[in-house]
């Protein structure tokens, strides 16, 4: 990195012509009213717009134009802004080209044999893709001080995978031990002198065309590296050990509606399970009335080979890119669950638990974390395809088509991190949900830490309500002392119970409670 520290500073460029966005011709045009933007940003907005200006990465829009997209303001934790459009009304207009990808089992099977390995990342890479002039005016974005349009390609435009894949390949694909997955490169050598040989040919390459890489992403010189789900390296090829570990690590069951959970998502997979009844007799015993439950020996070892059948084949299959992709995915009050199946069987099972700031999460923005820890974990394998999102939180489906500027600031901020996934949502009832129900309920241990960008939606919730200070702690000591909302915080601990069990006096707030969220220890609506 020292000797070619110039490629790893700065925003770079891609050489050739600027990208031309096509348009479907039956497509409408759409001109987004502005949005408003609180006043207390204005300042900062003002100053982040000029910057961007100075860069050349916007230009301000002096005439009329057929597209207006909304402006999405980000805020960081430093306090600076990032600016975003709400591309979705536009992505349904353009024509994408699905440059054709190299499949897995080729670039596998050149990676085979292989011992030594880097993986270079381009930064910013979408804002490395200069504009045509047409392109740019249909990123045209609305803000308080007039229209502004993007030169280079913006954040979630649908294209960007294929746009990536193409010049990638055509600056980089005829470099010999360069395998190209996007905006990834992956370096592979017999040994370390390969290896180096080829990395300084793409460095040099990179230096002479103006690309540069993420530093932070840079992985130089290990020796295994993992790839569309397997693992690679000198001792060959096996299935990445992390898609089951969520399996491995689920705890045993220790209440007869643990064991109905474990054995829905038994039956759910049972047309891949070999001998399924026998195996799981000993669970089943403990689930009729007249039976105490009790663990024992023939428990334990039924729940032990459910987990070593679920975690290896014929269940688990190994990720074909030219299959359909589904992630079923669910939130509990503890943790997240999510499985990426294909044609029924299931590919990698990941869960994780909620920190104690997403346990206070409205329900709605839970089921959608649970989508973004989804499309994180699987990343490698999604990102350039479509995807089919089963979740059992019916509001999902429409939240997902509102302009992001009418939904709640944290809200906005895991969709803006989906912009770049092609997924729909189809609702899923909660009783055929039992992959994801169990993994987020038996949730492994760690968690995902909390992100700095959601635990600044407090500060800017407290920043922007129309109260002073001490006006504010009134209202938190007035919360703390009324028993109805105190019960009510209990229900965010702890999970909302059947409405049957509700408190008479809370039936109000169950109506809504996919709506309600906590901060700073007071409630607040959608």
């Amino acid at each position: 990195m020292d000797q070619y520290s110039e490629v790893f500073k700065g925003l770079g460029e891609f050489p050739g012509k600027p990208y031309h966005i096509e348009i479907k011709s039956e497509i409408k045009p759409v001109i987004n009213a502005p949005r408003r933007v609180p006043q207390s940003l204005h300042k900062e907005l003002e100053k982040t717009l000029n910057e961007l200006v100075q860069l050349g990465i916007v230009s301000p829009v002096n005439k009329p134009t057929e597209w207006v997209n909304s402006l999405v303001i980000v805020e960081k934790t430093n306090g600076k802004l990032r600016i975003c459009l709400d591309p979705r009304n536009l992505n349904k207009a353009i024509k994408r080209e699905h440059y054709v990808i190299p499949s897995v089992d080729e670039i596998i099977s050149r990676l085979e044999g292989k011992q030594c390995f880097s993986v270079l990342d381009l930064k910013e890479g979408f804002g490395q893709v200069p504009l045509d002039k047409d392109s740019a005016e249909l990123c045209t974005f609305n803000s308080p001080f007039g229209h502004y349009k993007f030169n280079t390609l913006p954040f979630g435009i649908c294209s960007v995978p294929d746009v990536f894949q193409k010049k990638n390949q055509k600056l980089f694909g005829d470099i010999k031990g360069v395998e190209i997955y996007f905006d990834d490169l992956i370096i592979a050598g017999k040994n370390k002198e390969e290896h180096d040989k080829i990395l300084v040919e793409v460095l040099e390459r990179a230096k002479e065309n103006n690309i540069k890489f993420n530093p932070n992403k840079f992985q130089f010189r290990i020796e295994e590296v993992k790839y569309m789900g397997l693992l690679v390296s000198k001792d060959g090829i096996k299935a990445d050990p992390s898609h089951v570990r969520a399996i491995n690590e689920i705890e045993k069951p220790t209440s007869k509606n643990d064991i109905k959970r474990l054995l829905g998502m038994v039956n759910f997979l049972s047309k891949f399970i070999p001998n399924v009844s026998a195996v799981t007799s000993p669970l089943r015993v403990l689930l009729k009335k007249d039976i105490e439950f009790q663990w024992n020996h023939e428990q334990e070892t039924s729940f032990e080979e459910i987990k070593r059948l679920i975690s290896s084949t014929p269940v688990l299959k190994v990720f074909n890119d030219s299959l359909p992709i589904t992630i079923q995915c669910d939130s509990s009050k503890d943790g997240l669950g999510a499985c990426l199946l294909q044609e029924g069987h299931p590919v990698s099972f990941a869960s994780r638990s909620l920190t104690d700031c997403e346990k206070n999460y409205a329900q709605i923005e839970k089921e959608l974390l649970a989508i973004v820890f989804s499309f994180e974990k699987y990343h490698n394998l999604v990102y350039g395809h479509k995807v089919l999102v089963e979740s059992d939180h019916q509001p999902l489906t429409s939240i997902v088509q509102k302009p992001i500027g009418k939904i709640t600031t944290r809200l906005q901020r895991m969709l803006l991190k989906l912009l770049k996934y092609d997924f729909t949502i189809k609702y899923v009832p909660g009783s055929q949900m039992y992959l994801a129900d169990t993994l987020s309920r038996a949730s492994m241990k760690e968690t995902g830490g909390d992100d700095p960008e959601m635990l600044n939606v407090v500060h800017s919730v407290s920043k922007l309500l129309p109260m002073s200070e001490s006006r504010f702690k009134q209202f938190q000591k007035a919360t703390e002392e009324d028993k109805e909302l105190q019960m009510l915080f209990e229900y965010f601990k702890k999970g909302w119970p059947e409405k049957k069990v509700v408190q008479k006096n809370l039936l109000p707030y169950y109506k809504v409670k996919n709506d309600l969220y906590c901060i700073d220890g007071l409630v607040f609506s959608q």
